[in-house]
């Protein structure tokens, strides 16, 4: 917290009310998000047809899976104090 012998501005003062609201809207909050990243891969039919199938597709996707907050050293810039959850996917699509 601010004091003349500390004079920094991470906090607004020491047992502010909603000190987070307070200081926040005068940082700069620029951030880059990279929300879903996503590959798949399908098999080639000459390996496909060998075990009787049609095709056969393998696929990932990471849902919120990075963010990139440069001058922001707390929470989550858009979503707050609670980032929202990355979730993982793995699968495979097979067609007989």
């Amino acid at each position: 917290y601010w004091t003349p012998e500390n004079p920094i501005n991470d906090a607004a003062r020491l047992y502010s009310s909603n000190g987070a609201a307070t200081y926040t809207v005068y940082r700069k909050q620029s951030y880059i998000r990279l929300s879903t990243i996503s590959l798949g891969y399908t098999v080639p039919k000459s390996i496909v047809q060998r075990a009787k199938m049609q095709s056969v597709k393998i696929y990932a996707n990471v849902s919120n899976a990075a963010i990139y907050q440069p001058d922001w050293d707390y929470w989550d810039a858009e979503y707050g104090n609670t980032p929202p959850p990355r979730n993982y996917t793995l699968g495979i699509n097979i067609t007989l």
